[in-house]
């Protein structure tokens, strides 16, 4: 089963105890390329909350990227327009437009990507729910 993931809930990767650990080789995990942008933009937010030094920060984003398919906005900007005129908040276009262009679920904690009707989205409560 494959889902296209949020930053959201990449930035759980680095927690000992998330739930993508646990779930990891039940699904398959896509996530646009820009994320790991963002996820360096939140370094520091990221070692100070997962309690990480830069070493072991390191090594986690290193196996994230093995673990996640990170895909380039070329693969999937025709689905771009779509996910622009439905999707609720900018930020989370390219989520959306990924997923939409794989024809998978997105997996949030965002309630109000919920509303993009194109789009089946699950939250990390609803996913434990189909998974274990």
């Amino acid at each position: 089963m494959k889902f296209v993931l949020d930053s959201n809930i990449l930035f759980t990767y680095f927690w000992e105890n998330a739930l993508i650990h646990k779930i990891k080789g039940s699904i398959d995990c896509y996530a646009p390329e820009f994320a790991l942008q963002e996820i360096e933009e939140h370094k520091q937010e990221i070692k100070e909350k997962a309690k990480l030094s830069e070493e072991l920060y390191q090594q986690k984003k290193n196996k994230l990227k093995e673990e996640v398919c990170f895909i380039s906005t070329e693969k999937y900007k025709v689905s771009m327009k779509k996910a622009e005129k439905s999707c609720p908040d900018k930020d989370d276009i390219d989520f959306v437009a990924l997923a939409i262009h794989m024809n998978c679920p997105l997996w949030t904690n965002d309630a109000r990507l919920k509303q993009v009707i194109s789009l089946k989205v699950f939250s990390t409560k609803e996913l434990i729910g189909i998974v274990f």
